[in-house]
């Protein structure tokens, strides 16, 4: 995913909207996990090149003594409802 645009902001934005957006479908149920980096890749083309985005509270895992970036935080939520 990070070969998708050098702009790590603009990145993080699309992977919450992804995210959000997949969350939204899967609450009203016939939902199925994607099979590629498709639909990002659309969100991606709709956010601007300066995309604001503030990172929300960092998650930690104990395997990672730092908090997690944006970008890492927005990876394992989408992550997550890929490989659900």
């Amino acid at each position: 995913m990070l070969q998708l645009t050098p702009d790590h902001n603009r990145l993080a934005a699309a992977l919450v909207k992804t995210t959000e957006a997949l969350r939204e479908k899967q609450a009203q149920g016939g939902w199925k996990p994607l099979g590629n980096h498709n639909y990002l890749k659309q969100v991606l083309q709709g956010i601007g090149a300066s995309a604001a985005y503030s990172t929300p509270a960092p998650m930690q895992t104990q395997a990672s003594p730092r908090p997690m970036t944006a970008m890492e935080v927005g990876l394992a939520e989408l992550d997550a409802l890929i490989y659900e």
